[in-house]
């Protein structure tokens, strides 16, 4: 069935508000958390601890989908209402009680992600067409457009700003997705789950192996980014271009996913993704100014921009349609696992070494991932 231009602009607002309310309080978090007065390990464990908490409960989320315990609406919107609650909670003047909501926030925001992307598989299996990648590129230019002028309205302003943009951002998430055709019929909702187990295979364990390894390089170059950019020189204007750049080229290589796709099949794209991730991290090493920074960002559109599309298909692909919830959730805390080890392993490095060993730890991370992926095979299972 041809996507729908419709259906896809829809989705491309979901997923683009998904993302501008996770930015603040992910990717600017850190920025938030050193003005509570928190150190550069001390980020790392917050993040770090955040992440744990929410892998065991994207899981679990997702079991309660797939079992038509919650649908996905009802799930999605029980984080929704949470987040709002802790939004308001993020402009009250204590900070002890601002980290404890920012920490709790970036659990829930995470936790969202999966639901997002479940979304897309349930819209066309049950008869809504929509292109997951123009959706997704979409996405990524609302964020380099957004990241790049809170960054320079940060220069500006106090970090205040952070979470009333996310709070502004998760209000129109709310209304679009409630706006969404509801994609759960009786025959999804009565069909029986199978174990999760009798989905793993050689495959999805090397695409999870390979997922955490190289979003383990990721996710610390991208949690300590501004410590990256401060080391050649630049700061939060800086900071902000580089995290607009990564984003915006993005676009075109997931608008173009579904023709890669057809053309090349999805483990071909992985091995290409996981070239490029090898490649942006030695190269970061010799950055030696905000310039090259940006360069390197531009690498984004094959790294993190070809990857995330074609591990959401792959993983649809090899997996039954009755565990999609669940292998959503399962991919998104391999990720998020990846993420985890980055922030404390960044953290300590940042505190006891320099950037460039953290930069130089990507590099092998990135290299192990690589090495992963080019084991799997083309074969799909039954």
């Amino acid at each position: 069935m041809k996507p729908s231009t419709k259906n896809t602009a829809h989705y491309a607002a979901i997923q683009s508000f998904y993302w501008l309310t996770n930015m603040p309080i992910l990717a600017f978090g850190p920025m938030y958390l050193y003005s509570l007065g928190l150190s550069n390990i001390s980020v790392g464990f917050f993040l770090a601890a955040a992440s744990l908490v929410s892998i065991v409960l994207q899981p679990l989320m997702g079991s309660l989908i797939d079992r038509g315990v919650l649908t996905l609406r009802q799930a999605a919107f029980l984080h929704v209402g949470i987040l709002f609650v802790l939004g308001v909670i993020l402009n009250l003047p204590l900070a002890t009680m601002k980290i404890a909501a920012h920490f709790l926030m970036l659990v829930l925001i995470m936790g969202l992600q999966p639901f997002v992307n479940t979304l897309s598989i349930d819209a066309v299996h049950t008869g809504i067409p929509l292109d997951f990648g123009i959706a997704r590129g979409i996405a990524s230019l609302m964020y380099g457009i957004v990241s790049l002028l809170l960054g320079r309205a940060l220069g500006i302003y106090s970090t205040s700003l952070i979470p009333l943009v996310a709070l502004s951002h998760l209000t129109v998430f709310a209304i679009v997705f409630w706006l969404f055709p509801n994609t759960v019929t009786a025959d999804v909702a009565d069909e029986p789950a199978p174990p999760i187990s009798s989905g793993f295979h050689r495959s999805f364990l090397l695409m999870l192996l390979a997922t955490f390894f190289l979003f383990v390089n990721h996710g610390a170059l991208n949690n300590f980014l501004l410590r990256i950019v401060e080391n050649v020189g630049g700061g939060s204007a800086e900071f902000g271009m580089a995290l607009g750049i990564s984003a915006v080229v993005e676009l075109p290589i997931m608008a173009s996913f579904t023709h890669l796709k057809n053309r090349f099949g999805t483990p071909t794209l992985l091995r290409i993704s996981s070239t490029f991730f090898f490649i942006k991290a030695i190269l970061l090493v010799f950055a030696v100014s905000p310039f090259y920074i940006y360069l390197n960002q531009l690498l984004q559109a094959f790294t993190f921009g070809l990857f995330f599309p074609t591990a959401v298909t792959y993983v649809q692909e090899i997996l039954p349609f009755s565990l999609r919830a669940r292998s959503q959730a399962l991919l998104i805390s391999t990720i998020t696992f990846g993420g985890v080890v980055a922030s404390l392993l960044g953290g300590a490095i940042l505190d006891y070494l320099h950037v460039q060993a953290l930069l130089i730890s990507g590099v092998v991370f990135s290299a192990l991932g690589f090495f992963c992926i080019l084991l799997l095979k083309e074969k799909k299972s039954p």
